[in-house]
């Protein structure tokens, strides 16, 4: 077990530096190691997050969480400028985290200061990540207890108190992890703290073994319990994982198979997630099965986007034009030995409208199979093409349109495992929803040309 996130201490954060120390539990006073500076703590709060609440019949509770579903979580707006690519860019994160203290200190003389406590959460979340992402849990945790010393609106709470269970878990501290949850609210009619709360607790059972209690917090199916986007696709892993220990691994697949249908961001995500936390082995045969039926189902689809499906009505209609005009061409040609003067006359119009009839069809056909070719090839990358991610920099309209929905090319940065992150371009049908050139898609690349992939994805 590593202690790093044991309840049986505090790491607090440098006031004027941010620099973490590990401290005692009761109030008192440091003097930080790297600038000297003497800092005061005051007692951890143990106050339950939703003290004095009303009561709120279930069913009600979870419409208005239902009402608040379907909102992606996203940085304040003057945090854009810390995040150029979507995350947390490694250059940024000494400013960040200036940014995050001035944030602590503005709520430690102005508590209501909404502003500032949403910086400080959003913040808390992204740094402490880079810094588990580096394996440096001290910085992590004295990044979500610093915030959570000073936090006091009850969803920033329970969101840092989620943050630090998990982290507790991770290091097989079940005891700590329990601990850092036992506050927080299991029942809010918010959808950010109930989330919270439902990803936690089942991120301990799942820990535990405890799968039948997975399901009971999240759910048996996708729509029995709402939960914000952020967390959608780690709670359908968990989910699926239980169904899969009860020995139900047809409807683990099926979860998977669901989810992935809603697009190729959260095939991403998902494979993530599971390659995230290999002690558990999580989906370990449902992930495999739901990840092939779905990759021969989307590969099908996207070959008949690519084309439009016009190569199953431009082949056969080039065909029976080729055939016409082949059949024009052989009765101009028997014009010639007519005996029937009339017939004999109108030999140079058969074979002229041969000859035009025989040309279409031919261009029909070409166009036919030149689609087919481009639909196979898209089918093939689905199935065989190596997983990568792709970070959009550029999208412009290559002004084709397949079915009213117009192609879009776009310019990505690959990031390939193995390989340094490259630049290429792929065309793509339908993805101009995207509405920003920030986002990260899911592509599958050749293996032997980097520069030809697909964008996985239903459009």
């Amino acid at each position: 077990m590593d202690p790093s996130f044991s309840y049986s201490f505090r790491v607090a954060a440098c006031d004027r530096c941010g620099a973490p120390h590990q401290a005692a539990i009761a109030a008192g006073g440091f003097a930080c190691h790297f600038c000297n500076a003497q800092n005061m703590l005051a007692v951890r709060s143990e106050v339950v997050v939703a003290l004095g609440r009303a009561p709120l019949g279930e069913a009600e509770r979870i419409a208005r969480l239902r009402a608040q579903d379907g909102k992606p979580l996203l940085p304040p707006p003057n945090l854009l400028h810390l995040m150029p690519s979507g995350q947390l860019a490694e250059w940024k994160v000494e400013e960040a985290v200036s940014i995050w203290n001035g944030a602590r200190q503005t709520l430690r003389t102005n508590p209501s200061d909404f502003d500032a406590a949403e910086r400080l959460l959003f913040l808390s979340m992204v740094i402490a990540q880079h810094f588990k992402s580096k394996g440096d849990k001290l910085r992590q945790r004295s990044l979500l207890e610093g915030a959570l010393d000073v936090a006091t609106l009850p969803r920033h709470r329970q969101v840092l108190r989620g943050f630090l269970t998990r982290a507790a878990v991770l290091a097989e501290d079940l005891e700590a992890a329990e601990a850092w949850l036992a506050p927080c609210d299991p029942s809010s009619d918010d959808l950010s703290m109930d989330s919270e709360w439902r990803f936690s607790r089942a991120f301990i059972d799942t820990a535990k073994g405890n799968f039948q209690n997975v399901l009971v917090v999240l759910g048996r199916g996708a729509n029995d319990v709402p939960i914000e986007d952020a967390a959608d696709d780690v709670c359908t892993v968990l989910r699926a994982n239980a169904f899969e220990r009860l020995g139900q691994v047809d409807v683990a697949t099926a979860l998977l198979r669901e989810r992935f249908s809603t697009g190729g961001d959260s095939r991403q995500t998902i494979q993530r997630v599971i390659e995230s936390y290999p002690q558990w082995q999580l989906c370990a045969q449902s992930h495999p099965q739901a990840s092939a039926v779905f990759a021969t189902t989307a590969g099908a689809e996207a070959a008949s986007r690519s084309s439009g499906g016009l190569h199953y009505v431009f082949i056969p209609l080039g065909v029976l034009l080729i055939l016409g005009g082949l059949a024009l061409l052989a009765a101009g040609i028997t014009a010639f030995f007519a005996d029937d003067p009339l017939f004999h006359d109108d030999r140079w119009g058969y074979l002229g409208r041969g000859v035009a009839v025989a040309l279409l069809g031919l261009l029909f056909a070409v166009i036919g199979f030149a689609t087919k070719a481009s639909a196979d090839k898209t089918k093939w990358l689905h199935l065989n093409g190596l997983r990568a991610a792709g970070q959009i920099t550029g999208a412009a309209p290559t002004g084709t349109r397949i079915g009213n929905i117009p192609v879009i090319r776009y310019t990505l940065v690959v990031s390939l495992p193995g390989r340094a992150p490259y630049e290429a371009s792929t065309s793509h049908v339908g993805r101009s929803a995207l509405g920003v050139l920030s986002g990260t898609v899911a592509l599958r690349v050749h293996p032997e040309n980097p520069h030809e992939l697909v964008i996985e994805g239903d459009g």
